[in-house]
């Protein structure tokens, strides 16, 4: 899959990023069972387990995609702190 010219991308980045979204996308669908009736407390627990196994995709293969990356557990809370600016301010330095 060729990706559309983007100056700010580094070359092949969004071509991996797209090749890891679509391993997880598969790992997820593999995943997938029809459950005809089930409590909230088991849906909600697929839900987590289903998160864990895609982000295991997702992380490993995102972060060699870009060396010297790293993951943000929980990016909302990075974002509301103000520390995603400061730190994107100081590498344009």
């Amino acid at each position: 899959m060729t990706s559309p010219s983007l100056p700010h991308v580094a070359d092949g980045l969004l071509d991996e990023a797209v090749a890891t979204v679509t391993d997880a996308a598969a790992v997820l669908r593999d995943r997938y069972t029809r459950h005809p009736a089930v409590a909230l407390d088991d849906i909600v627990a697929e839900i987590h387990a289903n998160d864990a196994v895609v982000l295991d995709v997702l992380k490993s293969s995102l972060l060699a995609a870009r060396p010297g990356s790293r993951w943000a557990k929980d990016e909302l809370a990075y974002a509301c702190s103000g520390l995603w600016l400061s730190s994107s301010l100081a590498s344009r330095e």
